[in-house]
């Protein structure tokens, strides 16, 4: 099963909203009350393949999740809808990433995490290239960028 995220299968691409997309992926994940999610306030409906993209979503909101840990916290999640672009980005109030460690977060197999694979990051990488989009982190705060072309290639 871990193999099937981080394979490269075709993608199976129509319209779908984003919005619903990043809603679909927090219902299978338990929010503490001491953690506010921030919804996108807007929507922007994309050509991708929606069962992938829930698979980002999950990944990188679970990290947010797990590096608030126990601690009041916040997650915010904006997207950007630019002519050329659209931009999700995901904003959490956590520890933050060691900048020694950001060059190797997408490395399959790479971990900060004591229970982990070392594969969430690697397989949203996967996901969002074979999208022809781009992925970033840069820490204190720790914000996600996933930058998406309009047209897929």
């Amino acid at each position: 099963g871990v193999l099937e995220y981080v394979q490269k299968t075709p993608l199976k691409t129509k319209k779908e909203s984003l919005s619903k997309i990043i809603k679909k992926s927090l219902s299978p994940m338990h929010f503490h009350t001491n953690i506010t999610l921030f919804p996108p306030e807007n929507d922007v409906i994309y050509d991708c393949d929606q069962i992938k993209m829930e698979i980002v979503f999950g990944n990188l909101l679970l990290n947010s999740i797990q590096a608030i840990g126990t601690d009041k916290g916040k997650i915010i999640i904006k997207i950007h809808d630019t002519p050329n672009t659209i931009k999700i980005m995901i904003h959490d109030s956590g520890k933050g990433v060691s900048n020694e460690f950001i060059p190797k977060m997408f490395d399959p197999l790479f971990t900060t995490k004591q229970e982990g694979t070392g594969l969430g990051l690697s397989c949203v990488k996967n996901i969002v290239e074979q999208h022809d989009g781009t992925v970033s982190i840069k820490s204190c705060p720790t914000i996600v960028t996933i930058t998406l072309p309009k047209i897929i290639k």
